[in-house]
């Protein structure tokens, strides 16, 4: 009972009033981040899609652009077509309407943070956080958690926000993915930071920051199509992320 924080349509709370029997069977398993779900086209994780990358894979991610992605160590596309329903993740109006800091959670029942479940200390004091050990004093002079969970932990995603994942990229980026002025048709990827492949034509595409249809002054007035392709680049960090650089 309380608040759901996956429904997408109503921070109200929910009685969770059991209403005729329950259906027999086992529930479907979904695939987990990491396998293959071309089988059974779901995935357990909130906030992600089953997405195909070829005919012999597809896995479940936040968001998918067709092309290769950058953390990946097989640089070969993925096509991005999507498997069977999204999974949802933590609705947008948990940020706004559930709990954070240290203001007592027990009350609204949910948490605005993610990945944080509710506990209580006692029946006077309730807090969001990753985890609660049963027993344990923030100092000697406080009570004991007694890790009592209010409500449903925050997933680690949250629905809606079009966040694109990014961290360090694969060694291949250095030799396959295109520097500025060269064509990215075929690699479908840049090198510089804040650079997507936008196409001319079918047989030229170049990366930069952004793309126009109007004549373009600096090649001669010609016409860009501006089709996309790939992933927009954040860098070269192929030792961490972001990248640092010393000026």
């Amino acid at each position: 009972p309380g608040p759901n924080v996956l429904d997408q349509a109503t921070a109200n709370p929910w009685k969770c009033e059991a209403l005729g029997p329950r259906t027999p069977g086992k529930p479907k398993t979904c695939s987990a981040e990491g396998e293959d779900c071309r089988e059974t086209q779901c995935c357990s994780t909130p906030g992600t899609q089953c997405f195909r990358k070829n005919a012999d894979w597809a896995s479940c991610r936040a968001e998918c652009s067709p092309g290769p992605n950058l953390m990946e160590d097989d640089w070969h596309p993925w096509s991005c077509e999507p498997l069977g329903p999204r999974t949802p993740g933590a609705a947008p109006w948990v940020k706004d309407s559930c709990a954070r800091g240290g203001e007592p959670c027990a009350p609204k029942g949910c948490c605005a943070e993610a990945g944080y479940q509710c506990y209580t200390q006692s029946q006077w004091y309730s807090k969001c956080m990753p985890d609660c050990e049963p027993g344990h004093k923030e100092n000697a002079w406080t009570p004991a958690w007694e890790c009592k969970e209010v409500g449903m932990r925050t997933p680690s995603r949250f629905e809606g926000n079009g966040a694109v994942e990014k961290g360090v990229v694969k060694k291949w980026v250095v030799d396959r993915c295109a520097k500025v002025g060269e064509n990215c048709l075929d690699s479908q990827c840049c090198h510089a930071v804040n650079q997507q492949c936008f196409t001319k034509n079918q047989y030229w595409a170049n990366c930069r920051e952004g793309c126009s249809t109007e004549p373009d002054p600096n090649d001669n007035n010609a016409t860009w199509d501006c089709e996309p392709r790939g992933p927009r680049s954040w860098g070269l960090a192929i030792k961490g992320y972001p990248s640092l650089y010393c000026f």
